[in-house]
């Protein structure tokens, strides 16, 4: 494997107690790194606002968008 798997989250934004559980779970050993999100679900205006630090692509509003965006780079996530 080629450096940490990549991960997009689908909820969980900022203030969402049990989304920061989940990326410091991850986080843990260092094997995947969060690059992508939906994390108010509704709209990108709400979910912007939502990201938590370390995500490096913009916030997404719905997760179909945020599939369809990430399927289509070479380097898309590699699980959500």
């Amino acid at each position: 494997m080629a450096g940490p798997l990549r991960y997009g989250m689908v909820g969980g934004g900022e203030g969402a107690f049990i989304g920061d559980v989940h990326r410091r779970a991850i986080a843990l050993d260092g094997s995947a790194t969060l690059v992508a999100g939906c994390f108010s679900g509704v709209t990108r205006t709400r979910s912007a606002p939502a990201a938590p630090s370390g995500s490096t692509r913009p916030p997404l509003s719905i997760l179909r968008e945020m599939a369809e965006a990430e399927a289509a780079r070479r380097d898309g996530i590699d699980f959500a």
